[in-house]
């Protein structure tokens, strides 16, 4: 906030503007701050903006989640390419956000289409802190198998992975260690989610 002060000192804005631009950090909140928004814009530009995230706010009530919404008008991103709004989630545990996204009418033209999108990245790390930290655990449903074979049914081994793959499955291919017993591998395989294990 300071340096944007200085920043606006140095461009000789004056004070008025400049105490409007300033004042622009404090719009955080419930969505009333968008009627305190409104009431302190005077350019079209502006007003339409403000109205735009008031129709959005009408969308976001038709599904029940306006609870959850809270509006910052001093958000600003670093990517430069989003044409509209941007958003960000946060959860209970983590202290930035989860969820990072926004609206980017131009972007795929880069990339040969021109087509208008809205897009968001989720972080895994503060995803998975946040489920951790709230002790959240995700049933996880496990389709992995593990084939242990004898250094002369390698080819076998191989042709038998490449069918479970083709069905779906997650399959583990390890050549057997004449040291560990049918029990180790049971074991392991308990260990690490596998649903079976196949010794060839």
């Amino acid at each position: 906030l300071f340096g944007a002060e200085e920043l606006l000192k140095e461009r000789n804005v004056c004070i008025e503007e400049r105490e409007r631009l300033l004042k622009v950090s404090d719009f955080f909140g419930a969505v009333e701050i968008l009627d305190e928004a409104e009431n302190q814009v005077h350019n079209e530009t502006s007003k339409q903006a403000v109205l735009h995230l008031k129709k959005l706010y009408e969308v976001l009530k038709a599904y029940g989640v306006e609870k959850y919404i809270s509006f910052d008008l001093g958000m600003l991103s670093k990517y430069h390419y989003y044409t509209g709004v941007i958003f960000k989630a946060f959860s209970y545990g983590v202290g930035d956000a989860i969820v990072k996204g926004g609206r980017y009418d131009e972007l795929l033209t880069y990339f040969g289409k021109e087509s208008a999108s809205i897009g968001f990245a989720i972080v895994i790390d503060q995803l998975m802190a946040a489920l951790s930290r709230q002790k959240i655990e995700i049933p996880v449903q496990y389709q992995n198998e593990l084939i242990i074979y004898d250094s002369k049914m390698r080819s076998e081994a191989i042709k038998k992975a490449m069918e479970l793959r083709t069905d779906g499955r997650n399959v583990e291919l390890m050549a057997r260690d004449i040291s560990k017993t049918e029990e180790d591998y049971r074991t392991y395989a308990k260990q690490n989610h596998f649903v079976n294990v196949t010794f060839m």
